[in-house]
């Protein structure tokens, strides 16, 4: 493969208008940063296996379909042109929306059938010109700047690339691992048992496309009903559209003969309008009183009668009321004595009830008092017994006070044992054994040394004895102080015994006068006796309250009996002065409900009193009020008369006689007016006369039209019907027929419209026929090709241990010494061998002492070399194809110049048998190949850029 051109039309910042010219050999394709050189390599990609995840059935894109969506504009697309076995093919595709179209850019034939969609929807033209998949391509002949960790994944890619060109498959799955998966991926086709196994769900897709299909059948064979129907249908309104202008011209027929006729009606209603004119004015005089003088009039002598009536009847209730008011009045003076206390039936029922609560009250006082003067009589017996509480409780204080002299006493005993003790401690340390000791044999030994001086005769005897008396006096000195100090220790350590031995005394004497005291008041301790105060304490609390409580007891008492003689005594007063109750008798309750009786009775006829007398108040209202309608409706009477232009009453029922003639006259004439109106539909005789000739001249002889009017087909009734027996119903079934034929053809209209859209949903339900048969031939080809997978995993798991021992032997050795000698030619000669492991991790031979070095250890730009190396090695074994582009995106950034110039002679060596693009930002790669005679063809995406922009 040779790629001749790309035009990236709209992808990224590129805009392009003319396409980028590639040639055979080496291409350098030079720019600034950010004039586009990653976006166009990216567009060679995307060009050849598109952005979509590997390994995916439905659209996952990659991250650069978005990162190189068009800087402006809707389209997403380019074009690209490559060379392959001697025929130019042009790619185009659009990224979004996913179309991809393939031609022979020779002929301009569309190719596309001939090539296979993957499982990611993409067509095979790459994979089928290269031998390589997307992700081959991006680790074999696409090399950019590679480092020991760029591509992690790159051994285990390659290594199963050379296994599988062993072993004659196209898997991705590394040798090394095949003999253990080989059983996982049989079992995933197919076992015996297996229900989800990938077979079983290529078998199950394949049933369910077979019922698809079928019923995309069935859908295009009802389409097909209802194409047929439909062409019946334009069939049926060719005829109804002949049918309505047969009809329409009947229509006219009939309407002609009936204007015909409206027009004779309207000469004689425009006759009988001119003679009631006449006589409406002769009833002129009577025409100008107002509309609704009959109406006042009748209204005016009902209210006349009906205000006479009333009156009659008020005088006589204003009568029957005065009998009743003075026999009411006479009842109510047998209650005299009932009336003259003064109360009323509640105030009678609230003092009886006062009356009642304040004897309970009193009584429930009584008790209450009774029953806190036997609590107080027993609490007083008690306190006889129990003593004075002011004695218990100096007792108290007096023990509390001794209790704190023994605690006190205690205390200060304990700090005398501390002072003893650190007497005696510090007695213990003052020992005067020591003391000058070593002063004395000092100077012991400096008078042994005058002595022996003095014996020599030597001069420094003299200052010898002298430092031996000086050191003897300072030991007698100290020995003395030692002595003084260890008398004054004795001496306070005697005192603190003497002291803790009179404490001792002490606390005893405390403890003994605080127990005697106890017992004198039969305590056994000073919580006991103040538990004996606080009982005494709260029993005179308690005696305390019942007096209180007795107290107040009485003076309710004392209160409710006061309240309850005075309302008895004005209870009495009330019940004696009524006749209820004797002098001197006591309060019953059959008294007060004989008051209560009485004054209820007295209430009762005081309210009838009062009603009647408020009834005779309304009657004589309503009787000056009808009395002053009476007067009011005599001067209206007068008014109206007046209005009326006449004397009497009689008179004007006359006059409005004549006014009723007159309107109905009018009325008659306006219903005539109407009649002609209606006749005239609205148009002046002349017009109609006009119209009736154009009709008359339309439908030509009236005797054929006649005929032609008297099929059934004008939707009349059957049989010859003439034109004096036509009526306007005639012309409305003549009308309805046509408006019949209208509406069928209107409903026909809509009912091949609506098969129409029937027919497009249809079409449009579903996918159709040739797409479910093309996913039913797929699904049936990975069905066989699943079959034939299982045997050939069958046949492998019997021949994978001897292919296994024949890929090291034989590619092995190729692939270190292919490496090896690119790397050689890179470095000058610096490391020419190379072991290439079967993950593809690289160890250098030293050239000295032959060790093994990773090159993981060596520099970022010998790393760079190392794997350039490698890949290209890698690409030539395992690509399967005669001529291949390479691709070096900036592969050689961290080369130096005299490694640059080593590759670029590799890159020489491969341009004669392989097109490569070299991208790159530097200028360097361009002056080396011209430096070192590389033919080369320059693309220069700085000016480039100016055109696609």
């Amino acid at each position: 493969m040779k790629l001749k051109s790309l035009l990236p039309l709209a992808f990224g910042r590129f805009q392009a208008k003319e396409p980028v010219l590639l040639e055979d050999g080496l291409n350098i394709i030079t720019g600034d940063n950010e004039s586009g050189k990653s976006t166009l390599a990216s567009f060679i990609l995307g060009m050849l296996y598109g952005f979509k995840k590997e390994g995916r059935t439905r659209t996952y894109r990659t991250p650069e379909f978005e990162r190189y969506r068009p800087w402006a504009g809707q389209e997403y697309r380019g074009i690209l042109v490559y060379e392959a076995g001697g025929r130019l093919y042009r790619v185009e595709r659009w990224f979004d929306p996913d179309i991809t179209k393939i031609y022979d850019d020779v002929t301009g034939e569309e190719i596309t059938h001939e090539f296979v969609q993957d499982s990611r929807k993409e067509y095979n033209f790459a994979q089928m010109h290269l031998g390589l998949s997307a992700k081959e391509f991006r680790n074999t002949i696409w090399i950019g700047q590679l480092g020991s960790i760029q591509d992690g994944d790159l051994g285990l890619e390659i290594q199963g690339k050379l296994e599988n060109i062993l072993q004659g498959t196209g898997d991705d799955l590394p040798f090394t691992k095949a003999l253990g998966v080989l059983n996982v991926e049989r079992g995933k086709i197919k076992t015996p048992r297996s229900t989800r196994a990938k077979l079983d769900v290529v078998l199950q897709q394949k049933a369910e496309l077979s019922a698809e299909l079928e019923e995309a059948r069935e859908r295009e064979a009802q389409v097909r009903e209802i194409m047929v129907e439909l062409r019946r249908l334009r069939q049926e309104e060719a005829e109804l559209v002949e049918k309505a202008e047969e009809a329409s011209r009947q229509l006219d027929w009939i309407r002609a003969v009936l204007l015909r006729r409206v027009v004779s009606q309207a000469r004689h209603f425009i006759e009988e309008i001119t003679s009631l004119e006449r006589t409406l004015s002769q009833l002129e005089w009577a025409r100008h009183i107002p509309d609704n003088v009959k109406q006042d009039l009748e209204a005016l002598v009902r209210s006349k009668e009906d205000v006479e009536a009333r009156i009659g009847e008020v005088e006589a209730e204003l009568s029957s009321l005065g009998v009743k008011r003075q026999s009411l009045t006479d009842k109510l003076g047998q209650y005299a004595t009932v009336l003259s206390t003064g109360l009323i039936q509640d105030q009678v029922s609230g003092l009886y009830s006062k009356y009642l609560t304040c004897k309970a009250s009193a009584g429930r006082s009584e008790r209450h008092a009774n029953e806190a003067r036997r609590v107080l009589r027993r609490l007083e017996e008690q306190a006889g017994s129990m003593g004075e509480l002011s004695g218990l409780e100096d007792l108290l204080a007096e023990a509390e006070n001794l209790k704190e002299i023994a605690v006190l006493s205690e205390r200060e005993k304990a700090r005398l044992d501390v002072e003893m003790e650190q007497a005696k401690a510090a007695l213990a340390g003052a020992s005067v054994g020591g003391a000058g000791g070593w002063l004395y044999a000092l100077s012991l030994g400096v008078l042994g040394i005058a002595i022996a001086l003095t014996i020599v005769g030597l001069p420094l005897a003299i200052p010898a004895f002298a430092i031996s008396i000086v050191v003897f006096g300072i030991g007698s000195y100290m020995r003395k102080k030692a002595m003084d100090v260890r008398s004054q220790a004795e001496q306070v350590y005697n005192q603190a015994v003497a002291s803790v031995e009179e404490q001792e005394r002490r606390v005893a004497q405390a403890q003994a006068a605080l127990t005697g005291f106890l017992e004198l008041q039969g305590a056994a301790s000073v919580e006991d006796l103040r538990r004996k105060v606080q009982q005494l304490s709260e029993f005179h609390t308690r005696l305390i309250n019942a007096r209180e409580q007795y107290d107040l007891a009485h003076r309710y008492w004392y209160e409710a009996s006061q309240e309850l003689s005075a309302t008895e005594k004005e209870l009495v007063s009330v019940l004696v002065k009524a006749g209820c109750l004797s002098q001197g008798q006591a309060v019953t309750e059959g008294a007060v409900e004989m008051l209560q009786t009485k004054l209820k009775q007295v209430a009762g006829l005081k309210a009838e009193i009062a009603n009647v007398d408020f009834r005779v108040e309304e009657s004589e209202a309503m009787l000056s009020k009808f009395r002053a309608r009476q007067e009011f409706l005599k001067q209206s009477e007068m008014q109206l008369l007046d209005v009326a232009g006449v004397a009497s009453v009689r008179e004007l029922y006359d006059k409005i006689a004549a006014r009723e003639k007159y309107v109905n006259t009018d009325r008659a004439l306006g219903h005539l007016r109407e009649k002609l109106n209606a006749v005239l539909s609205g148009r002046d005789l002349g017009g109609l006369e006009d119209e009736l000739r154009q009709l008359e001249e339309a439908v030509g002889d009236s005797g054929q039209a006649e005929a032609a009017a008297s099929g059934s087909g004008t939707g009349m009734a059957d049989g010859a019907v003439s034109a004096d027996h036509l009526s306007e119903t005639d012309y409305q079934e003549a009308q309805k027929y046509l408006s019949g034929i209208k509406s069928d053809l209107s409903e026909l209209r809509e009912r091949k419209a609506s098969m129409e859209k029937e027919a497009v949903l249809r079409q449009r339900e579903g996918r159709p026929v040739y797409s479910i048969e093309e996913d039913l031939a797929r699904v049936s080809e990975i069905e066989k090709e699943l079959t034939q997978d299982k045997e050939a995993l069958d046949l492998a798991l019997q021949t994978l241990e001897d292919l296994s021992r024949n890929l090291r032997r034989e590619f092995a050795p190729l692939l270190n010494q292919r490496a090896g000698e690119i790397l050689k030619q890179i470095t000058r000669g610096r490391y020419f061998e190379v072991r290439i492991s079967p993950d593809l991790e690289m160890n250098v031979i030293h050239p000295g002492d032959k060790s093994q070095t990773p090159v993981a250890n060596l520099s970022c730009g010998t790393v760079d070399q190392c794997y350039f190396a490698l890949r290209v090695a890698v690409a030539e074994l395992i690509v399967n194809s005669e001529s291949f582009p390479f691709f070096l995106d900036d592969s050689f950034v961290q080369y130096d110049d005299k490694r640059l110039e080593g590759a670029l002679e590799i890159v020489s060596e491969l341009s004669r048998r392989h097109q490569v693009l070299l991208f790159s930002c530097h200028g360097r790669e361009q002056a080396v190949a011209e430096k070192l005679g590389i033919p080369c063809n320059i693309v220069n995406l700085n000016r480039f850029g100016e055109k696609v922009r």
